[in-house]
């Protein structure tokens, strides 16, 4: 992941979107990173509510919410993927996810069976962290932000209410017609196809989970194990081969932006009171290094460098910083250091 870097057209177009919608004012009031996360969810919530829109309109996040300023609506997978685009912009490595109900082969609700919500990399929490933008929601237990993954568990282990769906405002607005499917256009029907949605905190749709567009690019990576095989049919058409299919943690629920320290000796025989020093990272679109020893500043450091001991006990803190100034989380290494008895 380390050697993962954002092309430039690419960076001009995040760029744009970050300064002409002023995303760093509107996260400007969060004082720790996962409240800055949680402002930029209230705020795509903010801009339209949920609706269906017959324009198609490009998966431009730009595109998006300007036409969302003459008053367009669009449902879950525009939320979803506005909400990545913002992360993106600021730092945040981001993913979208499309989840599932366990009935989805032949579903006998061919309407209302999926929903897609957007996964961000926190540096405080270390791990993927569901935020839900159409619902306006991220979920915990035992006060921790979960990951699609960990809310799926969760609701095969029967753990529902161990689980809090934090919402937030503005809350989802129920719309009332739907042209794009005269089915469901009718206010009575909506409502009630949204109360299915979200019963039990929308936990049933966590049962299938597959990353379908991350920074990474393709392919698609989707979660199977004993619950949920790998399908045939998805709403009684066959299912597209377009995955790797996986079933191991971090093969889903990867690491990034983490540093691993190595030390060693310049020689085998002891003598000088100091570490050589080398830094590995796993930060997409790194920037620097930087240290700090015991108490003292963060500096700027190479990927090997010289660390002095002192007698009796050493720290040393290292961090990876991307091309965005983001700082990924501290790792850190403690060497006792004594005399050499006579």
């Amino acid at each position: 992941f380390g050697k993962i870097r954002t092309f430039k057209e690419r960076l001009e177009s995040l760029r744009r979107l970050r300064v002409d919608f002023n995303l760093d004012m509107i996260i400007a009031d969060g004082n720790t990173e996962f409240e800055k996360l949680l402002l930029l969810k209230r705020w795509v919530r903010s801009r339209w509510n949920h609706g269906w829109n017959n324009t198609n309109p490009p998966w431009d996040a730009y595109e998006i919410l300007k036409r969302a300023e003459s008053g367009e609506t669009f449902t879950c997978g525009y939320y979803s993927f506005v909400l990545c685009e913002c992360y993106r912009s600021l730092g945040y490595p981001s993913r979208r996810l499309s989840i599932r109900v366990e009935d989805t082969e032949f579903p006998s609700n061919p309407f209302n069976f999926g929903h897609t919500i957007t996964e961000v990399w926190s540096n405080e929490f270390r791990k993927w962290i569901v935020m839900d933008a159409d619902l306006n929601c991220y979920y915990e237990k035992d006060g921790i932000p979960l990951s699609a993954l960990e809310i799926r568990q969760a609701w095969l282990n029967g753990e529902e209410e161990r689980v809090k769906q934090v919402l937030d405002d503005p809350k989802l607005v129920i719309p009332e017609r739907c042209e794009v499917n005269p089915l469901l256009d009718d206010p009575e029907e909506l409502k009630r196809q949204f109360l299915i949605f979200t019963q039990h905190k929308t936990m049933p749709y966590y049962h299938y989970i597959e990353i379908i567009d991350n920074y990474l690019g393709m392919p698609k990576i989707r979660w199977c194990d004993k619950h949920s095989p790998p399908q045939l049919m998805c709403n009684g058409k066959p299912y597209p081969r377009d995955a790797v299919y996986v079933d191991r943690k971090d093969d889903f629920d990867w690491q990034i932006n983490r540093v691993q320290i190595s030390l060693e000796f310049k020689t085998k025989n002891v003598v000088e009171n100091m570490l050589y020093v080398k830094l590995v990272h796993s930060m997409p679109d790194f920037d620097h290094f930087e240290a700090k020893i015991d108490a003292g500043a963060w500096r700027t450091v190479k990927n090997r460098f010289i660390w002095n001991l002192k007698q009796g006990t050493n720290r040393l803190s290292c961090r990876a910083v991307n091309i965005f100034g983001v700082k990924g989380p501290e790792s850190y290494v403690v060497v006792e250091c004594k005399e050499m008895p006579l």
